[in-house]
């Protein structure tokens, strides 16, 4: 696991599944499909070979419980192979020469809590005060457009057909509420705490009616997002508040145009057209 300043998306499947089987095989099924549709868009369209760009690639975690994350990476890897197939048996979308940067890293049985403390309990970190995000479209508090995105975050693997509200903020609530301390390093006497807060994303910067900051994104959606907000940050000028707030809403235009384009008869999420691309 890459550890230090590079960008980190926690899939969060410690929400369960349901224990009937047809019920589970269906969420199985959708997070893995939704997790499926971020991979895949990032092996066409991220070169992990141009130059700076390396470094701006997402290290992806799946965590939850043994057998959901076992079913997750099973499911997950039959749509890869699918893939590949289709490809003609390129395993790797993206032209570089390991697999494993581009895809998961599956955790099962690691807990939110612990593996924030390891993440954080790192040389780069040291000295430094860092959150983690719970991205929440129910959260009181708000990402800075204006700033850098934060290092790591977490999505929550939720794919109700019908949305319950406040589902990711109250885990992210009780996830900071039990957060673990950390020492900078082995030698530090300095402890800081590990902050899990619920964050929503600032959507309100596309200034688009329908895109609303309590709107309620897919999974792939929210994790190209972010990824398209590193990437962006790392290679372009965000050397003003303004800039960054310009780099933010490309990104968000951009995956949520991604989203039409694969959902044509569901659009409600808006925010960007074809000029955008």
């Amino acid at each position: 696991m890459r550890k230090g300043s590079g960008a980190i998306i926690i899939c969060d499947a410690w929400y369960g599944f349901p224990t009937q089987k047809r019920p589970r095989r269906e969420r199985i099924l959708a997070v893995s499909k939704q997790i499926h549709n971020f991979l895949r868009w990032r092996g066409d369209h991220v070169n992990v070979n141009e130059k700076n760009l390396m470094y701006g690639v997402s290290t992806v975690l799946v965590i939850g419980k043994d057998g959901d994350v076992q079913a997750i990476r099973q499911r997950v890897e039959e749509l890869l192979d699918k893939d590949a197939k289709t490809d003609n048996g390129n395993d790797c979308h993206c032209d570089c020469d390991c697999d494993c940067e581009m895809e998961c890293i599956y955790l099962p049985g690691v807990q939110l809590e612990d593996l924030s403390k390891d993440l954080l309990a790192s040389e780069t970190t040291a000295g430094k005060e860092e959150i983690i995000a719970y991205l929440s479209p129910d959260a009181t508090e708000q990402i800075k457009a204006s700033e850098a995105p934060p290092r790591i975050v977490v999505v929550g693997m939720l794919v109700d057909r019908k949305v319950q509200p406040n589902r990711s903020k109250i885990r992210a609530q009780s996830l900071n509420q039990q957060s673990p301390s950390v020492h900078d390093d082995e030698s530090s006497t300095h402890i800081r705490d590990v902050a899990i807060i619920p964050m929503q994303l600032p959507l309100d910067v596309l200034n688009v009616s329908d895109v609303s900051t309590d709107e309620p994104l897919n999974i792939d959606t929210v994790m190209e997002l972010m990824e398209r907000w590193w990437m962006n940050i790392k290679l372009k000028n965000g050397d003003s508040e303004s800039k960054r707030k310009l780099l933010f809403r490309d990104a968000a235009a951009r995956a949520l145009l991604t989203h039409r384009q694969r959902h044509p008869n569901r659009t409600i999420h808006g925010g960007a057209s074809e000029s955008n691309k």
